[in-house]
């Protein structure tokens, strides 16, 4: 599937095993605490890291605000490349973000830059697929993995249209509507893989209010790996004032791998 984002999934999926992917918002709650953090996530598969934007349409509450903090910050694409490209005791990054920060940046130059960092992945949430095939193309040429959404309300033959496209794995929203953790996990996400797995043979993980260790079991039972965003955001705000956060941070995501790692 020509990327080694795709290799590693299947890597992955061979082995009986399943991808534990958390989420981190660049530069919350400040750029040096965010480096400290990056090292606290090696127990997972892959890391997703939001780049900060003012109009995150896919986002909650939680992300919402970490990304209104990191911007006062001064988190913008090259600083979080540059940082990227520093911290690198990490997994491989798949990176978040909306096509405004992309172009505002260059999109070739963002794609190389992208690449040399070791991002491995990125999602441009606002995107849609027929519209992105330079964009595709672009990332494919810096061994970027193009990872596309499916949410619930998808049809079965815009699924096909979306896996077409995709070079990495496919990202399943658990549930209609914005990123959030959620006390109990969604029923829709099981139906949508199953319609999934009727169309194609892609890697298939799955997000938006998952939350807990118990999350992530139920969700690693039908999908090819979890992620968990809003629940890590909300840990890092309500400890930041913590001397303890980098531990507390790596012991969550620890017990989060465990998971899925079962």
């Amino acid at each position: 599937m020509g990327s080694s984002l795709a290799a590693q999934m299947h890597r992955i999926r061979s082995c009986g095993s399943k991808a534990f992917i958390p989420f981190l918002t660049a530069g919350f709650p400040d750029p040096q605490r965010f480096r400290v953090l990056l090292s606290q996530t090696r127990a997972a598969d892959l890391l997703e890291v939001g780049l900060p934007f003012s109009d995150p349409v896919a986002d909650g509450p939680s992300i919402c605000h970490a990304s209104e903090v990191a911007l006062r910050h001064g988190m913008d694409a090259g600083r979080l490349f540059e940082i990227l490209a520093q911290e690198t005791e990490r997994p491989p990054v798949v990176l978040m973000t909306y096509l405004n920060p992309l172009l505002a940046y260059g999109a070739e130059r963002f794609m190389r830059d992208a690449g040399r960092c070791g991002v491995r992945g990125v999602i441009l949430t606002d995107l849609p697929p027929e519209d992105g095939g330079e964009l595709f193309e672009l990332a494919a040429a810096h061994d970027v993995a193009s990872v596309l959404l499916v949410a619930p309300t998808t049809p079965e033959e815009r699924m096909q249209q979306i896996a077409a496209r995709t070079t990495g794995f496919l990202y399943c929203v658990a549930v209609a509507g914005t990123t959030g953790a959620r006390k109990q996990l969604g029923s829709d996400a099981r139906e949508t893989i199953a319609r999934l797995r009727r169309v194609t043979a892609l890697p298939v993980v799955v997000g938006f209010g998952i939350s807990t260790p118990e999350h992530v079991r139920e969700t690693c039972a039908f999908a090819d790996g979890a992620v968990v965003g809003s629940a890590l955001v909300d840990l890092i705000r309500q400890q930041q004032a913590s001397e303890a956060l980098p531990q507390l941070f790596a012991a969550r995501v620890a017990a989060l791998a465990a998971a899925a790692h079962e």
